[in-house]
Protein backbone atom coordinates (compact mmCIF):
# COMPACT_ATOMS: atom_id res chain seq x y z
CA UNK A 1 0.00 0.00 0.00
CA UNK A 2 1.02 3.50 -0.75
CA UNK A 3 -0.38 6.91 -0.52
CA UNK A 4 -2.40 8.06 2.11
CA UNK A 5 -4.18 5.97 5.28
CA UNK A 6 -7.60 6.46 4.80
CA UNK A 7 -9.86 7.90 8.27
CA UNK A 8 -11.91 5.47 7.04
CA UNK A 9 -9.36 2.60 8.91
CA UNK A 10 -11.07 3.94 12.00
CA UNK A 11 -14.23 1.93 11.30
CA UNK A 12 -12.71 -1.48 11.87
CA UNK A 13 -12.81 -1.40 15.70
CA UNK A 14 -12.35 -5.84 15.93
CA UNK A 15 -8.74 -5.38 14.50
CA UNK A 16 -5.88 -6.19 16.93
CA UNK A 17 -2.73 -6.17 14.64
CA UNK A 18 -1.91 -3.08 11.96
CA UNK A 19 0.94 -2.90 10.02
CA UNK A 20 2.01 -1.10 7.41
CA UNK A 21 5.46 -0.77 7.54
CA UNK A 22 7.70 0.33 4.39
CA UNK A 23 5.06 0.90 2.30
CA UNK A 24 5.98 4.55 1.35
CA UNK A 25 2.95 6.15 3.31
CA UNK A 26 2.72 10.09 3.15
CA UNK A 27 0.26 12.23 4.94
CA UNK A 28 -0.95 12.72 8.57
CA UNK A 29 -1.87 9.27 10.92
CA UNK A 30 -5.99 9.95 10.62
CA UNK A 31 -7.11 10.67 14.78
CA UNK A 32 -9.34 7.73 13.61
CA UNK A 33 -6.87 4.99 14.26
CA UNK A 34 -7.84 6.01 17.80
CA UNK A 35 -10.73 4.02 17.56
CA UNK A 36 -8.78 0.85 17.03
CA UNK A 37 -10.48 -0.31 20.31
CA UNK A 38 -8.73 -3.82 20.41
CA UNK A 39 -5.47 -3.32 18.59
CA UNK A 40 -2.53 -4.68 20.24
CA UNK A 41 0.03 -3.73 17.56
CA UNK A 42 0.65 -0.78 15.71
CA UNK A 43 3.36 -0.85 13.04
CA UNK A 44 3.89 2.38 11.03
CA UNK A 45 7.70 2.60 11.07
CA UNK A 46 10.01 4.07 7.96
CA UNK A 47 7.29 5.98 6.02
CA UNK A 48 6.66 9.11 4.84
CA UNK A 49 4.13 10.62 7.83
CA UNK A 50 3.99 14.15 8.86
CA UNK A 51 2.12 16.40 11.69
CA UNK A 52 2.11 14.45 14.84
CA UNK A 53 0.66 11.47 16.92
CA UNK A 54 -3.03 12.08 16.99
CA UNK A 55 -3.92 12.98 21.26
CA UNK A 56 -6.55 9.87 19.97
CA UNK A 57 -3.87 6.74 20.65
CA UNK A 58 -4.73 7.69 24.47
CA UNK A 59 -7.90 5.84 23.48
CA UNK A 60 -5.93 2.14 22.50
CA UNK A 61 -5.74 0.75 26.31
CA UNK A 62 -4.74 -2.34 24.72
CA UNK A 63 -2.12 -1.18 22.69
CA UNK A 64 1.44 -3.30 23.25
CA UNK A 65 3.74 -2.40 20.71
CA UNK A 66 3.81 0.96 18.71
CA UNK A 67 6.64 1.27 16.24
CA UNK A 68 6.21 4.80 14.21
CA UNK A 69 10.41 4.88 14.36
CA UNK A 70 11.50 6.86 10.94
CA UNK A 71 8.92 9.16 9.77
CA UNK A 72 9.02 12.95 9.86
CA UNK A 73 6.36 13.65 12.69
CA UNK A 74 6.80 16.52 14.70
CA UNK A 75 5.08 18.19 17.72
CA UNK A 76 4.33 17.16 20.63
CA UNK A 77 4.19 13.30 21.42
CA UNK A 78 0.86 13.34 23.29
CA UNK A 79 -0.02 11.13 26.31
CA UNK A 80 -1.00 7.76 26.52
CA UNK A 81 -1.34 4.01 27.54
CA UNK A 82 2.63 2.72 27.89
CA UNK A 83 2.96 -0.34 25.39
CA UNK A 84 5.60 -2.62 26.47
CA UNK A 85 7.81 -2.30 23.55
CA UNK A 86 7.65 1.53 21.59
CA UNK A 87 9.11 2.63 19.35
CA UNK A 88 8.96 6.54 18.53
CA UNK A 89 12.87 7.30 17.29
CA UNK A 90 13.93 9.14 13.84
CA UNK A 91 11.11 11.70 14.05
CA UNK A 92 11.09 15.30 15.02
CA UNK A 93 9.60 15.73 18.26
CA UNK A 94 9.46 18.96 19.64
CA UNK A 95 8.67 17.71 23.05
CA UNK A 96 8.69 14.08 24.33
CA UNK A 97 8.10 14.64 28.03
CA UNK A 98 4.33 12.76 27.84
CA UNK A 99 6.07 9.72 25.76
CA UNK A 100 5.87 6.74 28.34
CA UNK A 101 9.03 5.43 29.81
CA UNK A 102 8.99 2.39 27.30
CA UNK A 103 9.42 4.72 23.92
CA UNK A 104 12.20 5.05 22.23
CA UNK A 105 12.24 9.12 21.46
CA UNK A 106 15.33 9.59 20.25
CA UNK A 107 15.21 12.41 17.33
CA UNK A 108 17.19 12.97 14.24
CA UNK A 109 16.60 16.45 13.84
Amino acid sequence: MTGTLPTELGNLSLLTHFSLRNAQLEGTIPSELGNFGNVKTILLGNNLLVNTIPTEFGNLGSLTKLEIQNNDLTGVIPSFVAPTSCNLSGNCFSDASNAPATCNTANTC
